[in-house]
């Protein structure tokens, strides 16, 4: 293997493990926004169940607890809001490091392809050297044999 076929390899794996990374947060952003769904799926149902007089309120003291409940459920919403700006962020930046893998993969592959079209060029262009210096011979051993030279037959 050579040098550029190894940088291409560790290259290859850098872009597969940033790749995975994203995946990674990508699922995490997933959770959270699942979480928050389910945090405002009860919220509304607490609401709805409260002002439909279901939960029996009968003092003060009944309703101040279910409004601290409240307030401690918004400030979860709040905070799980809060977690998904931060996995959003987060997965943008691990997106921008993903693609500069790539695109640094990409280059390899390029000048990997652009070196091997260079050797190809190269190898066809000895080739025909070695055709061309054969071609000559030949005409010079045809030239000889047409003028009879007594050297040839020697």
């Amino acid at each position: 293997m050579n040098n550029l076929e190894a940088v291409k390899k560790i290259r290859a794996l850098r872009e597969r493990e940033e790749i995975a990374n994203l995946g990674s947060i990508q699922k995490l952003l997933d959770q959270d926004r699942d979480k928050l769904k389910e945090l405002e799926n009860y919220q509304a149902q607490y609401y709805q169940d409260f002002g439909d007089g279901r939960q029996g309120l009968s003092d003060t003291q009944t309703l101040r607890v279910q409004k601290d409940f409240l307030l401690n459920v918004d400030m979860a919403i709040d905070q799980q809001k809060k977690q998904i700006e931060q996995r959003s962020k987060l997965f943008e930046q691990q997106r921008l490091i993903w693609l500069g893998a790539k695109q640094e993969l990409q280059a390899i592959e390029k000048y990997a392809e652009k070196q091997a079209l260079n050797q190809a060029y190269e190898n066809s262009r000895n080739e025909q050297k070695v055709l061309d210096d054969l071609v000559q011979v030949s005409r010079q051993c045809t030239q000889l044999l047409d003028q009879e030279d007594p050297r040839f037959f020697m």
